[in-house]
């Protein structure tokens, strides 16, 4: 799944600058910070994600 940012709570540059890279299947990709997801999961607020 990939979540595409139409209002970023937290700018780009944070989240790039932040982000924790990963290899997937060989490739490097590049995911949001822990404290960089809560903040968007908590900023759209859905009931998807009670516990966040």
């Amino acid at each position: 799944m990939v979540d595409v940012i139409v209002r970023p709570e937290v700018p780009f540059d944070q989240l790039q600058a932040r982000g924790v890279e990963l290899d997937l299947f060989g490739r490097k990709i590049k995911i949001a910070a822990i404290e960089d997801l809560v903040t968007m999961k908590r900023a759209a607020d859905r009931s998807e994600d009670p516990h966040v």
